[in-house]
C-alpha cells in the first residue's frame, strides 16, 4: 500500500467517524472555527458537479449565478472539511476540471461523496440525477 492510499484511508476514516458519531467539527484544536455551508451544484448538459464551501448563505446565493448549475443540496460545515474532501478525491484520482472545483459526475463519485457525508440530496434527487446521467451517456 503506497503513501497516498494510506492518507486516503486516514481521511475517509476521520470524516466518516465524525459524521457517524455526530461529533461537532466546529471546534478544532480548542478554538472556534467559523462555520459555513458545504454545497453541491449539478449541471445536467455536461454532467458535472461543483462541490464547495461558502462562509454564509449570502455567499451561497451568489454561487447561483453559475450558468446552468442547480443546487442539489447544502448543509452546515467547516472549510477544513471541504479541503479534506478535495484532498481525498485527488488521492483517489478525481481531478478538478477547473478552478471552480468541478468534477465529472459518475455513480462511483456520488457513492464516495455519500459515504463521506457530503450533501448530495435525498435518494429521489439522486435517482433523477442518475437517470439524466444515463440518458446523456
Amino acid at each position: 500500500m503506497d503513501i497516498n492510499q494510506k492518507k486516503y484511508k486516514i481521511n475517509v476514516k476521520s470524516i466518516s467517524t465524525k459524521r457517524m458519531l455526530g461529533i461537532d467539527t466546529s471546534k478544532f484544536n480548542g478554538r472556534q472555527n467559523p462555520s459555513g455551508f458545504l454545497y453541491t451544484y449539478y449541471k445536467s448538459n455536461d454532467n458535472t458537479i461543483i462541490i464547495g464551501y461558502a462562509k454564509s448563505l449570502i455567499d451561497l446565493e451568489t454561487k447561483k449565478e453559475l450558468v446552468g448549475y442547480n443546487l442539489i443540496d447544502k448543509r452546515p460545515g467547516i472549510q477544513s472539511e471541504f479541503r479534506l474532501l478535495k484532498h481525498s478525491l485527488n488521492l483517489q484520482g478525481y481531478l478538478q476540471d477547473s478552478y471552480i472545483d468541478s468534477y465529472f459526475l459518475s455513480k462511483n463519485l456520488m457513492h464516495k461523496l455519500a459515504l463521506l457525508g457530503w450533501p448530495i440530496g435525498d435518494k429521489d434527487n439522486t435517482k433523477k440525477i442518475y437517470k439524466r446521467m444515463m440518458k446523456n451517456s
